[in-house]
């Protein structure tokens, strides 16, 4: 069981969350992975905190973006009920694009004025090649947008992981998805509350 340390986090943020759900990993790592993002959520929950949520695999799909996201119980929920898929590939290219174009947006509700953070969650490596100094990731780092990257388990190259964040600040990496919650949880909820 992982104690959450309470953060006292009045920043206001936008944090858009992108999620691998492909054959990467299994039903029993997938429940671990969704248990962790709840945990997340639930270690930056204020009023002043928005959230969106995206799954990748072949594609990327938008569950909420900021404009649709309501409170943290609404975002629990759905996280429990993302469906595990078993796409072979991790189109880490189209979260981008996806994200860009879908959520940090005026049409996604993007915010002016705050702290802005992309978590990628990834379980395996990117199936296509994919930039972060230009189009669509370079666009989001010019609004400014933090790229955090976190890998589930041993098996996510590490040179990927650097590539997506960039900053070794932001990186995690998991032997096992089940030890997420010790590994991330308060190191990144401090530098994310703290500026």
């Amino acid at each position: 069981m992982v104690l959450l340390i309470p953060t006292d986090c009045f920043v206001p943020m936008d944090v858009a969350i992108a999620v691998d759900n492909s054959d990467a990993t299994t039903s029993s790592e997938f429940n671990n992975v969704k248990r962790f993002l709840k945990q997340f959520i639930n270690q930056l929950a204020s009023s002043e905190v928005r959230f969106s949520l995206l799954e990748y695999g072949n594609t990327a799909n938008v569950i909420t973006d900021f404009r649709r996201f309501r409170d943290q119980i609404y975002l629990e929920n759905l996280i429990e009920n993302i469906a595990k898929r078993n796409d072979s590939e991790r189109r880490v290219d189209a979260a981008l694009n996806t994200t860009k174009e879908e959520i940090f947006s005026l049409a996604g509700g993007i915010r002016h004025g705050h702290p802005r953070y992309l978590v990628f969650v990834s379980s395996g490596g990117p199936t296509a090649e994919f930039k972060v100094l230009e189009g669509a990731g370079k666009k989001l780092r010019d609004l400014g947008v933090t790229f955090v990257a976190i890998g589930t388990n041993r098996g996510v190259p590490g040179a990927f992981i650097q590539k997506l964040a960039g900053d070794s600040r932001f990186i995690y990496r998991a032997a096992e998805p089940s030890q997420l919650g010790a590994i991330v949880l308060e190191d990144l909820s401090r530098k994310m509350c703290t500026g």
